[in-house]
């Protein structure tokens, strides 16, 4: 589902019921599972199971459902499936930062089934028949007939063809899409160094064009007959010892000449 200004969801499986409830089914198998990913995929459900327009009383039901590996929450490191291969969550009241009770009458449903369950029922057949590669091991009817018909006959091989070139598109595009993004953070630090660099430069060249400013009006004071260094380094902001060190190179390029 794309969005203008947030951020888009791209679901795996999005479905509506005759009775207008919709389903989001994702595969979640590699990488770390986020309750934030999961979170906003049930948010954006929702959001479209109105119509503009339509009261908050007519909400169709939302299930979003995540078929996982991942044993451990990213955020907490805390285990998912603690008590039994399907965690369910709900939306509860709060008072006083203590959940209370669960809302009866909410609309919107998580749940997490784990993908590696094996049981004996009907869950675990259909885990099983999932990570199967073979149609004719695929115990569930109605998912062994599509998994046939997508690989045995011309017109299923040529379905699964074209979404295996979009999903190679995408997986490039976004790969595409990292390397552009590097080179710009690459060049962008890059440019940001040589203009720290180039602005250190810079105050290096006024630092020393003052410094040499401040030995020509200390050399000139005592060219014009000056003797007190005491008063000169009190007018310029410096030591004694820094203007007597003039004085003396001076003195040294007089006996030099």
């Amino acid at each position: 589902m794309k969005e203008l200004f947030s951020h888009s969801a791209e679901m795996d499986i999005f479905a509506v019921d005759i009775e207008g409830n919709f389903y989001n089914i994702e595969l979640q198998i590699s990488g770390s599972l986020s309750f934030a990913r999961v979170e906003n995929y049930s948010s954006t459900l929702n959001k479209y199971s109105l119509k503009p327009g339509e009261d908050y009383e007519n909400s169709k039901d939302t299930w979003t459902i995540f078929i996982t590996n991942q044993q451990y929450w990213k955020e907490t490191g805390e285990p998912i499936f603690d008590d039994g291969p399907v965690c369910r969550i709900e939306y509860a009241q709060v008072y006083g930062n203590t959940p209370k009770k669960v809302m009866s009458q909410s609309h919107s449903h998580i749940c997490l089934v784990n993908a590696l369950y094996n049981g004996d029922d009907v869950l675990g057949d259909l885990m099983r028949d999932l990570n199967s590669t073979n149609p004719s091991k695929i115990k569930i009817p109605a998912l062994r007939k599509v998994e046939t018909w997508l690989k045995e006959t011309k017109e299923g091989e040529n379905i699964m063809t074209s979404v295996f070139n979009e999903l190679l598109q995408e997986e490039v595009k976004k790969e595409l899409e990292k390397k552009v993004e590097k080179v710009r953070e690459e060049t962008r630090a890059e440019m940001e160094k040589e203009m720290e660099d180039t602005r250190a430069q810079a105050q290096a060249e006024i630092q020393k064009e003052k410094e040499e400013s401040k030995k020509q009006t200390i050399r000139s004071y005592f060219i014009e007959g000056g003797r007190d260094n005491a008063f000169i380094a009190k007018v310029m902001h410096t030591s004694i010892e820094y203007v007597q060190n003039i004085r003396n190179e001076m003195a040294n390029t007089l006996l030099q000449v």
